[in-house]
């Protein structure tokens, strides 16, 4: 049998959901530990990583993958991510999660720019309000504030040219020359 030398991630249509949730199933491939942060107006923190098939929120647990956790054979193999303008919110939150990842390139058009984190308000009438309380940050603490730049934009008139410069670039890697 084989094993895969590399990763794609394909992001270019996720336009949001539940981060944690997304973060549990790309976190074997993402690698374990801190991949980023929620930073506040007040310049107070919130660290996420990845841990044994479980996502932590400042060590309290907020996803479990179902069943055992995966483990990958090689471990931090070259991952290549495709984003695009309606890559938004969770969307970026993987995007942001893989920055300063060794062996990781990103291909494509610059993201949403919708990097904040949103939190709910119940009102008294039992509405809900929500609200963007803290931005995103990676794993340096450099801070994301709107559309993602890219290490190679890649024209958006031909929906294969992002996956093309992926796969090549990946071919190029050491963990996928053959021999």
């Amino acid at each position: 049998s084989t094993s895969p030398c590399g990763w794609v991630v394909d992001l270019r249509t996720n336009t949001g959901g539940n981060p944690s949730a997304m973060l549990a199933a790309i976190g074997p491939i993402l690698g374990e530990g801190p991949a980023g942060l929620f930073v506040y107006p007040d310049g107070a923190t919130r660290t996420w990583a990845y841990r044994a098939g479980q996502v932590l929120i400042d060590q309290e647990t907020a996803a479990v993958v179902a069943g055992p956790d995966y483990r990958l054979r090689q471990s931090e193999p070259p991952v290549a991510l495709l984003t695009g303008r309606t890559t938004a919110s969770a969307g970026e939150t993987i995007v942001v999660a893989f920055r300063q990842r060794p062996n990781t390139r990103s291909f494509g058009q610059p993201t949403g720019g919708l990097t904040t984190a949103i939190d709910s308000f119940e009102l008294s009438d039992g509405a809900m309000l929500l609200l963007s309380v803290a931005t995103f940050a990676d794993r340096t603490g450099q801070v994301y504030d709107g559309p993602m730049a890219l290490d190679k934009i890649v024209a958006d008139r031909d929906p294969d040219a992002a996956m093309q410069a992926a796969l090549d670039w990946l071919q190029n890697q050491p963990a996928c020359a053959k021999p």
